[in-house]
């Protein structure tokens, strides 16, 4: 299990000791709260409503697999004294928190409202949330570098608007939801979640935020490279901490139990024979 050094919490309240508990406890919790690890993609499935139930667990994994690389890198950083590392993974968490509650409140809940589910419907909202993307993969794999270049600067250089829109679309068929709208969406119940976020951009962009992450305090005197007293981002960590676990771990705990609830029960499932791939066919 993960765990914060001694060393660093020597340095932190008794409050953020405590949070830091939780912290560590909150990944063994979550994975075992679904019991999922690795799930290989199987294109190949029975009806439309196993194949959803199938895209749920290739989302369950993805998104804890995930939480678990952000909160690991997180202690790391903490353990290092790296503030820097600390705001990027909190950030990652927070973007992938709300992307999630995005597609349950605003995608998924109209789906199953009402009883009666468009089923293709349903499976082309997995498909956007397990495979969406804002990078043009296809040019990239097939390493159409030279294109990928013109298209940066034909999109820097074209002013019009509608036309990057439109050069976007055909470009890249399934885009993923803008993360700042996910955050958006959520800001309006919860304005701290915006907050959280832009103080994270700020301590991760070339800004005064990420200025004060590098510096210490010693002496009364503020110096910036390598530490030499008082971390001047620890003030930082102890006030966004509190923050970051009720909505990236708290909250966070709560979507991933919805998405689970998502799935088909075993008695819902025998609608369809007739075998289902990825094309549809």
């Amino acid at each position: 299990m993960v765990q914060v050094s001694v060393e660093f919490r020597k340095i932190c309240s008794k409050e953020v000791c405590a949070l830091l508990d939780f912290l560590e406890k909150s990944i063994p919790h979550l994975q075992g709260m679904t019991g999922y690890g690795t799930i290989t993609w199987q294109p190949e499935q029975p009806s439309p409503r196993h194949y959803h139930n199938h895209y749920v667990d290739l989302l369950l994994a993805v998104y804890l697999a995930k939480h678990t690389a952000y909160t690991e890198n997180l202690v790391n950083s903490l353990n290092r004294f790296d503030y820097l590392g600390y705001a990027l993974n909190a950030r990652s968490i927070i973007e992938s928190a709300s992307t999630l509650r995005f597609y349950l409140n605003v995608k998924y809940v109209p789906a199953f409202k009402g009883g009666s589910v468009n089923l293709l419907e349903l499976l082309k909202i997995d498909d956007q949330h397990l495979r969406g993307t804002r990078f043009d993969w296809e040019r990239f794999i097939s390493k159409e570098f030279q294109e990928m270049a013109h298209d940066v600067v034909r999109k820097i250089t074209d002013k019009n608007k509608k036309t990057k829109i439109e050069e976007s679309a055909k470009r890249i068929q399934n885009a993923q939801v803008n993360v700042l709208t996910c955050i958006e969406r959520w800001a309006l119940e919860a304005p701290v979640v915006m907050i959280l976020y832009e103080l994270l951009c700020e301590m991760v962009h070339p800004n005064l935020g990420s200025t004060f992450l590098v510096a210490s305090l010693q002496d009364g005197r503020l110096s910036f490279g390598r530490r030499s007293g008082t971390p001047a981002g620890h003030n930082l960590f102890q006030t966004t901490i509190g923050w970051l676990l009720p909505v990236g771990y708290k909250e966070f705990g709560k979507l991933i139990g919805a998405l689970a609830l998502t799935k088909y029960q075993p008695d819902e499932l025998e609608e369809m024979g007739d075998t289902y791939k990825a094309d549809g066919k």
